[in-house]
């Protein structure tokens, strides 16, 4: 099946999805795979804790903004261990600022 060529956007995406007649599982491996083909222009820095949601946690960056921080499978073992107030290592997308992943904890 050839895949049309659909925008960056996430909203764009799904609605171009859908018009192309594209399932709901292949967009979302759609997706996955755009974003994943720009992480080599991804973000690295350092974020601190604020508090913990179900699956993923608040954190502020080093210029005072707020993300929402969660972690890939390959990390998810750190979940147990992160407390508020501490320092970890985050990626972020040129694309997106308001989420980032978390890579490892900053060890002081």
């Amino acid at each position: 099946m050839d895949i049309p060529e659909i925008s960056l956007d996430r909203s764009l995406l799904a609605t171009s999805a859908l018009e192309s007649g594209i399932s709901g599982f292949q967009c979302r491996s759609l997706s996955a795979k755009v974003m994943a083909s720009h992480m080599h222009n991804s973000i690295t820095t350092t974020a601190t804790i604020i508090r913990p949601y179900s699956d993923i946690f608040e954190a502020t960056l080093p210029n005072g903004k707020k993300t929402l921080a969660h972690f890939s499978r390959a990390t998810a073992h750190l979940r147990e261990q992160i407390q508020p107030g501490m320092k970890v290592t985050v990626e972020m997308t040129t694309f997106d600022f308001d989420v980032a992943r978390i890579i490892s904890i900053v060890e002081d």
